[in-house]
């Protein structure tokens, strides 16, 4: 049997074993406390763990989009961060688009899966691109002159809408976006 506490800043395990089982366990672990009984061996072990703070969490996810040739076959992806973690990527083959059909498209793939997680303990999201155009127009900088982007445009202020959180676009440099930049290079060489 298997108990798990939590208290303070201490997890606490207590462990009820058969004596006869007692070879299984790792004699690593600093025993805390120890009780012997006829036929049963009670151990409790705790450790110390430090909690981040739920105001701070913040995830940064890093969006790209490519295409060889305007258009031309076309790659997208993107790799989710949490509190500076890799935590998640995806890339996806689009066919043949634009550059900035893409980029819109890296942007709503990725807003997808932000749809699925529970988001209620992150204080921010931070969606980051190197596509200027992209993020002024999800900003309001820019008109949306082109029909194809406008229905991109317009499904990806839906799904910001709808997620209902506080979400920053940012444009960063590729350098910045390097590994979101080469998914989507290597899934375009995979296409080939």
């Amino acid at each position: 049997m298997l108990k798990l506490f939590l208290k303070e800043r201490k997890i606490v395990v207590i462990l009820l074993l058969r004596k006869s089982n007692l070879h299984f366990l790792n004699y690593t672990f600093q025993f805390d406390f120890v009780i012997y009984f006829k036929d049963f061996v009670v151990i409790i072990i705790s450790f110390e763990c430090f909690f981040m703070n739920l105001d701070d969490n913040v995830i940064d996810v890093f969006i790209d989009g490519g295409s060889r040739g305007n258009p031309g076959m076309a790659a997208c992806a993107f790799v989710v961060y949490v509190n500076n973690l890799q935590f998640y990527q995806e890339s996806k083959y689009l066919g043949v688009a634009t550059n900035n059909e893409a980029e819109y498209q890296g942007l709503l793939m990725a807003l997808g899966y932000l749809e699925k997680l529970n988001l209620s303990n992150f204080s921010r999201i931070n969606l980051n691109m190197d596509s200027e155009l992209v993020v002024k127009q999800v900003k309001g900088e820019y008109k949306v002159k082109n029909q194809r982007l406008k229905i991109l445009y317009d499904k990806t202020l839906n799904m910001i809408k709808k997620l209902g959180l506080k979400i920053s676009i940012l444009c960063v440099p590729r350098s910045e976006n390097f590994v979101a930049d080469k998914l989507v290079n290597e899934r375009l060489d995979s296409a080939n």
